[in-house]
């Protein structure tokens, strides 16, 4: 139906971004590799990050007296009895978080210092709310000299970033965007330049078809709400964020 060619903002609101990104992404490679296979390898890419992760919204630090008497029946602490007692003490959760991302090698072109030993021109990146500093700021600088890096080479990239909430960097070319609330840019090193193409939109309106650059001069299109719709369909996300409503609203 129409209700998912836009973004369903409860996904993020509920905390359920990251399994939905999967969902995202594996839409997306499934249509990239059954759209270019023929002349190039297309691969889902993914590293797990340990980043700390706040235990609720971040509160001012204020000596909590129970924290501190525990502190004090706390065996080792007491054998060191130099130790003056801790105004705080508190364990920071650690989150473990998969970063997923699609890689495009052209198959005929040969890269002997490359896993699959064939030159990457495509990268497609889906920002996570860990890329965009909501789990700290070292995601966020990992990230943006992920895409530096990329930018100062000859592959050509995209980002789509369906996420309200967050840091929003993006090179001078675009930043004209950054104030939209939804975005998706492309880029491609052409004959004495980087192209961009972008896209702004808001959650009402539904995802756009975007460029999606290759080796120059080639440039396929994307249907992102397709990809979407499919994502959002086919693993039943109206009713899983509908059942998730109704447990929010039972007392």
């Amino acid at each position: 139906g129409m209700r998912a060619a836009t973004v369903d903002v409860r996904l993020e609101q509920f905390g359920l971004w990251s399994v939905f990104h999967k969902h995202l992404i594996v839409e997306l490679f499934t249509l990239l590799r059954d759209e270019l296979g023929d002349e190039y390898w297309v691969d889902i890419e993914t590293e797990i990050l340990l980043v700390p992760r706040p235990s609720g919204p971040a509160r001012p630090v204020v000596p909590d007296v129970g924290v501190t008497q525990l502190a004090e029946h706390n065996s080792a602490v007491a054998a060191s009895s130099a130790l003056t007692p801790a105004l705080l003490e508190v364990d920071e959760p650690i989150g473990e978080f998969e970063q997923s991302w699609i890689e495009i090698r052209r198959r005929d072109w040969p890269d002997p210092n490359d896993k699959l030993r064939a030159r990457i021109v495509g990268v497609v990146e889906v920002v996570s709310p860990s890329n965009k500093g909501l789990f700290g700021e070292r995601d966020l600088r990992k990230f943006l000299s992920k895409r530096r890096d990329y930018l100062l080479s000859t592959v050509s990239y995209m980002e789509i970033d369906l996420l309200l909430g967050g840091t929003r960097e993006l090179p001078s070319a675009v930043e004209k965007l950054a104030e939209r609330p939804l975005i998706a840019w492309s880029s491609q090193v052409q004959e004495r330049a980087r192209h961009y193409w972008a896209w702004g939109w808001d959650t009402d309106q539904p995802l756009p078809t975007i460029a999606l650059a290759l080796d120059y001069p080639r440039v396929r299109s994307v249907d992102l709400a397709a990809c979407y719709e499919r994502a959002y369909e086919t693993n039943r996300w109206p009713s899983r964020l509908q059942s998730i409503e109704q447990q929010q609203s039972s007392p």
